[in-house]
């Protein structure tokens, strides 16, 4: 496949922005276009730190200079300048260690089909990898775009943007051993870089990154373990500790994309009563209140977790007292995991007594 593409190509220096344009045709196949590109203009391929498909934004270092090298691909995202002091303002905080730029899984592909003669539902994502800054600058980017430039960049909520799909996180609610259970609220610390600051989410919220990556047997490539980043997630947040078999008991129910963000992920509960947790593992409320404020890994990333009885009129009557503050993904899960447990039409029915004139 041949192709012809316009280039614009951004220096980030320390004191500004440097803009150059690039616009020819080339004879290389598309998949290696951006690539060849690169290491025409720096010369040095080993320098080429992270390059996504084509058509996305990409970067590179060089003698210390940040670049950023888009294509404009069929009408792909070609950031503006405006666009890009945005990603300079998140590679300075990288810079001055106010943020750590490590390295994080983007979703870059979703599919749902119906395969065999049962047709079973599958859901099949493919991932790709990045760092952290580019996706708060890309997320910034996505915040700064008017609806009409999101609807253009994103027709339907079900379709993945691959220039703003820059991360993958997992939102796992906890419903505790008690009788009756409760269920966890964690309130989000109030501290620079931290997403969502003093907003309510529920239980461990983690990201996927390259530690839950490992090398299929089978097929030979590299696959990415869910589970293991929602155990990592519940372990460094709030002491949660599953062991072997023991994250079979984690249930991921529902992939979302937050749109004012366009941050995608997927939420799910564990329900530490279930008869796969050992029993030294199967905590009540008290117990994980002494171990959150014996401080866990990610401690900082809390200042408050809060329990509700795990009943629908407790439920609601928390949501409703408390939902101006909760995070995009946190209303999410509590309505998925109300609905895991208490049906459907239930939980329908209680958000339409609260608000009569919702009917959707």
């Amino acid at each position: 496949m041949y192709i012809s593409a316009f280039f614009k190509v951004f220096l980030l220096l320390d004191d500004g922005l440097i803009i150059i344009d690039i616009s020819s045709n080339f004879g290389v196949q598309s998949q290696f276009l951006l690539e060849k590109v690169c290491c025409m203009l720096l010369g040095v391929h080993n320098n080429i730190r992270f390059l996504l498909d084509r058509g996305i934004l990409v970067y590179t270092t060089l003698y210390g200079l940040t670049s950023f090298i888009t294509a404009n691909i069929h009408l792909s995202f070609l950031p503006t300048a405006n666009h890009m002091s945005t990603c300079f303002f998140s590679y300075q905080q990288a810079a001055k260690k106010v943020i750590e730029n490590n390295a994080t899984i983007a979703l870059k592909s979703l599919a749902t089909p119906r395969e065999g003669e049962l047709e079973q539902q599958e859901i099949l994502l493919k991932f790709a990898e990045g760092t952290y800054v580019h996706h708060r600058a890309m997320r910034d980017i996505w915040r700064q775009l008017s609806d009409s430039e999101r609807e253009q960049l994103v027709p339907s909520k079900s379709q993945v943007n691959q220039a703003y799909s820059t991360s993958f996180g997992l939102h796992v609610a906890v419903i505790t051993a008690d009788d009756p259970p409760k269920f966890l609220f964690c309130r989000r610390a109030n501290r620079v870089g931290m997403a969502s600051p003093k907003e309510y989410t529920c239980g461990a919220v983690e990201s996927v990154s390259k530690k839950d990556c490992f090398e299929d047997e089978v097929s030979g490539g590299t696959c990415v373990s869910l589970l293991n980043t929602a155990s990592r997630g519940l372990e460094e947040e709030l002491r949660v500790e599953l062991v072997g078999n023991e994250v079979d008991a984690i249930c991921l129910t529902t992939v979302y994309m937050k749109y004012d963000t366009h941050e995608w992920g997927m939420c799910g509960f564990v329900d530490l009563s279930d008869k796969r947790i050992a029993p030294e593992r199967r905590l009540k409320y008290t117990q994980l209140q002494s171990r959150f404020t014996g401080g866990p890994k990610d401690k900082f990333e809390h200042d408050l977790v809060e329990a509700v009885d795990f009943t629908l009129d407790s439920m609601m009557d928390f949501v409703r007292s408390n939902f101006m503050d909760f995070a995009s993904s946190g209303k999410l899960v509590v309505v998925k995991v109300m609905q895991s447990f208490f049906g459907m039409q239930r939980v329908e029915n209680a958000f339409r007594s609260v608000d009569p004139s919702d009917r959707g």
